[in-house]
């Protein structure tokens, strides 16, 4: 725990092998530093950072390619607004550095939840937004090509009013899959999109029938053509203790499954 904290949690971690790992979390409740946890397979190294010139900031996740060299996102609120904006930044394995990025447009509330790296110039990030009137939630993409971040909203289907984004996962070889859900305030649907760095591309996922809502929360590919996402699948517009669900992607098509 960082000296004086008060409080302290970590949020996100990136293993490159089984002795090389980064976390990275806040502290006071986020008002203190950044947390940065380093592990080289016998202990782990604690580091502070705050990223100059920013205010409060509690960071989600983190991806490295390189326990020098990870993007960092989450939510910061050094707007002044005191609604949250992204936070994304790059650690260097000493400090961190604010990055750049692109606003979706229509968008206020901003937060990035998770973000995956497969090389120097492809990195892709899930983050979710309000509209400016604050009436409904759409998820977008932030997308690096190694020199700037672009970003790319959640095409909707029509009568479609929300979407989320909460996961990705990037692999070498230039594939990336995010997923979250879209829907309505009282029903929903796991989505799944495939970028390549460049654009959003949605999947085909299988509805979760009838009376139901269902999403994806969290995505991890092993494979280019082999992913497995969880989330939970319920009755639409109740709140009820939901059942698990899982799916799986074999390149072409995703399955899915529901268990207690």
């Amino acid at each position: 725990m960082p000296k004086g904290s008060g409080f302290a949690s970590l949020a996100g971690v990136s293993c490159l092998t089984a002795r090389s790992c980064v976390a990275v979390g806040d502290s006071q409740g986020g008002s203190g530093p950044v947390t940065m946890e380093t592990w080289n397979g016998a202990k782990w190294t604690l580091r502070t950072a705050r990223i100059p010139g920013a205010g409060p900031e509690n960071p989600g996740a983190v991806s490295c390619l390189s326990v020098t060299s990870c993007v960092v996102v989450g939510e910061s609120y050094s707007s002044g607004r005191g609604a949250p904006a992204m936070l994304l930044a790059r650690w260097n394995g000493k400090s961190l550095a604010a990055m750049k990025a692109a606003a979706p447009a229509g968008a206020g509330d901003i937060i990035l939840n998770d973000v995956s790296c497969a090389s120097a110039s492809l990195c892709v990030a899930a983050g979710s937004s309000t509209n400016t009137a604050g009436t409904h939630q759409f998820g977008f993409a932030e997308l690096w090509n190694g020199t700037s971040w672009t970003a790319r909203a959640v095409a909707m289907p029509k009568g479609d009013t929300d979407s989320l984004l909460y996961g990705v996962s990037c692999r070498a070889g230039g594939r990336c899959i995010a997923v979250g859900s879209a829907g309505t305030a009282t029903a929903a649907k796991a989505i799944a999109l495939s970028s390549n760095g460049k654009t959003l591309t949605a999947q085909n996922v299988p509805g979760p029938g009838k009376g139901k809502s269902s999403d994806f929360a969290a995505v991890s590919c092993p494979k280019a053509d082999e992913c497995v996402a969880i989330g939970d699948i319920g009755p639409a517009g109740k709140v009820v203790t939901a059942t698990l669900l899982s799916g799986r992607w074999n390149g072409s098509s995703w399955r899915l499954a529901a268990a207690q």
